[in-house]
């Protein structure tokens, strides 16, 4: 049921929150019972739409073992396996990074 809510709000919030779920079982290697999907993430945490303190909520629940949520990895792991991204994923991210240093540009 967030996942949809999530959706209708945000119309490309469930294949961004796919994306993120995957990046991250990429990165940290998660599978089996571990392992992350879109819906795991959406209700990782109530209250929130950003996908980093979801991601924070859920590595919370994992076993001692897991390697721990960073916020780097992610980027890191991106820098050296592009080919997770497709052209439109990147594009969207171009314009989220756009967006947001306009944002901030009204400050300076």
């Amino acid at each position: 049921a967030a996942a949809s809510n999530c959706t209708r709000r945000y119309p490309h919030a469930f294949e961004e929150t796919h994306f993120f779920a995957e990046l991250l079982n990429r990165t940290y290697d998660l599978a089996g019972e571990h392992e992350l999907t879109a819906e795991k993430l959406a209700n990782a945490k109530e209250g929130t739409q950003r996908l980093v303190k979801k991601a924070e909520a859920y590595f919370g629940l994992l076993p001692g073992d897991v390697r721990p949520f960073g916020h780097y990895d992610p980027a890191l792991y991106l820098l050296r396996n592009p080919d997770l991204l497709d052209a439109e994923t990147a594009e969207k991210t171009l314009e989220k990074f756009e967006e947001a240093f306009g944002r901030i540009a009204r400050y300076a």
